[in-house]
């Protein structure tokens, strides 16, 4: 098994079961909601998050969690709660851009939308829920198992998935993109829109697990660094293996290029890291190489 399959079979393993448990704790009440019966997910609410969340997926956006707070010397376990959100975030923007009003898909990943299963009304208030809780999730200072992360970088981190997520960044990538439809965009728009609907998010997964992880301002930047041009590279191939995007412009040798040359720039930022940039350095080289 190649390094970077390792890592996201181990990035699964840690992830998934947490994901059950953290949709469990979002339904507890706790004494701060107030009266009983003030806080109270409705059942057909918490299947639709279920059913989002639990669909198959490689998890790399955990994955980059986990790497990047390693590459700045944190465990996994700090920023397990993080990796939760994060994944929280990419299942929110799957069954929104599946809805008829986006893209008007009836499938993912090999199973029926969520608004194919459960309705369009349902899975829009899904995908509104599961964002809502991933920031909750990083900014909740209660859970022991993110005890040892500071209020300031809990609140870092809490923007920063805020940020990627917000009007200026995936939603605001998807937004172009469904009013470019029709129209013959430059290479430079097309650039844009991926790097917002697509990299955004990713490089806020290996940035909030620095930030997490303990990582100095510095050490941070580069990730963040590495984050945008693997985000860059992860859609240009998604560009190639479509064929569209950039490819009708620039042809899909070129386009390949480029995913190429944004890898090792992200690469060269992890350098002054050493040994502890690794993974990361794996799951570029794989984001690049693959094949679907």
């Amino acid at each position: 098994m190649k390094a970077a399959d390792k890592i996201l079979e181990k990035a699964k393993a840690r992830v998934e079961p947490e994901l059950l448990l953290v949709l469990e704790r979002i339904a507890a009440p706790r004494k701060s909601d107030g009266a009983k019966g003030a806080h109270r997910v409705p059942e057909i609410l918490a299947e639709a998050m279920r059913y989002a969340v639990t669909s198959p997926g490689k998890r790399l956006r955990p994955a980059l969690v986990f790497a990047g707070a390693e590459a700045v010397g944190g465990k996994g376990e700090e920023v397990l709660a993080a990796a939760c959100a994060v994944e929280l975030v990419h299942a929110y923007s799957l069954v929104h851009d599946d809805l008829p009003a986006l893209d008007d898909a009836a499938t993912r990943r090999g199973q029926p939308s969520l608004h194919k299963a459960m309705g369009e009304a349902t899975a829009l208030l899904a995908g509104d829920a599961l964002l809502t809780e991933a920031l909750g999730l990083i900014a909740d200072p209660l859970p022991k198992k993110r005890a040892h992360a500071s209020a300031r970088r809990r609140l870092q981190a809490t923007f920063e998935l805020a940020r990627a997520a917000g009007a200026g960044g995936m939603v605001g990538g998807q937004v172009d993109d469904v009013q470019a439809l029709g129209k013959v965009l430059d290479a430079d728009a097309l650039h844009s829109i991926h790097a917002r609907k697509t990299g955004r998010l990713i490089r806020a997964a290996v940035t909030i697990g620095g930030i997490l992880g303990g990582g100095s301002d510095r050490a941070v930047e580069r990730l963040a660094r590495y984050g945008s041009e693997i985000g860059l590279a992860f859609q240009l191939i998604d560009d190639v293996l479509d064929q569209d995007g950039l490819v009708p412009i620039l042809g899909a040798d070129q386009v390949r290029q480029e995913a190429e040359a944004a890898t090792q720039r992200a690469q060269d930022a992890l350098r002054p890291l050493g040994r502890r940039g690794r993974p990361l350095h794996a799951l570029a080289e794989a984001m690049v190489a693959r094949l679907s």
